[in-house]
């Protein structure tokens, strides 16, 4: 997102463009679900407006043509793991932030359980979670995955994770985290290998149904990425 608003030169040319563009989405947001309540927002909360304010932060530091996306993105990275206690500037927590901005979690004491999560994982999986998921300067951009934070909502959601919403939140990271990076390894390996069309981007739209319904299939079975770059279980 930030690489493609510095590309079109829109926050330093036109900077009044860019906050009517913000309001507008602002508005969008506070509309969800009006059909159920037109008297207030239901979707709009604090923590809401607050991530949607640092991300206007981080867009708006655009403005200055001598910075670029990655000013934006770890600006906006720092804002992200304050609220949560993590360090922007360590890997895995890196990592555990940009999990916390898909789960929309807010509050140091949900840091401290993606942090316990994680940690219960072995520290070959950790490399390879934090080598895929900690976006760096050099890596080449290619199209984002969609429905990642759909897997790991679910996840966290499923009614067959008993247990209170910290325990779910901790087998959702455990179970989610390796199988997301399991396929993000092999996706890339077709791209390289000439297998799939980078211009697809990867999809993990069935699998985030499977996540809820059936989440220890993630645990225990293998996967395979069609040439739409639907992400799906060998079984089904």
């Amino acid at each position: 997102m930030f690489t493609r608003l510095k590309e079109s030169k829109i926050p330093s040319s036109d900077p009044i463009a860019l906050s009517f563009d913000i309001f507008v989405h602002i508005c969008d947001v506070a509309g969800a679900l009006g059909h159920w309540d037109n008297q207030s927002s239901l979707v709009c909360t604090e923590p809401t407006y607050c991530a949607m304010q640092a991300t206007a932060d981080g867009v708006r530091i655009l403005t200055n043509p001598q910075k670029n996306e990655w000013d934006a993105y770890n600006a906006y990275l720092r804002v992200r793991a304050s609220w949560l206690g993590l360090s922007s500037e360590d890997r895995l927590d890196r990592v555990l932030v940009r999990i916390g901005a898909m789960l929309r979690l807010h509050t140091p004491e949900e840091g401290v359980v993606l942090r316990e999560a994680i940690f219960k994982l072995d520290t070959s999986i950790l490399n390879r979670i934090v080598a895929q998921l900690d976006v760096q300067q050099q890596d080449q951009p290619g199209r984002t995955p969609t429905y990642i934070p759909a897997v790991l909502a679910n996840l966290s959601n499923s009614p067959q994770l008993v247990g209170s919403k910290q325990e779910r939140l901790s087998k959702a990271i455990i179970l989610g985290l390796p199988f997301i990076t399991k396929v993000l390894e092999k996706h890339k390996k077709l791209i390289i290998n000439d297998q799939i069309d980078p211009n697809i981007p990867l999809n993990f739209n069935i699998i985030a149904g499977i996540a809820k319904a059936f989440p220890d299939r993630l645990n225990n079975e293998e996967f395979y990425i069609d040439k739409e770059g639907n992400v799906r279980l060998v079984s089904d």
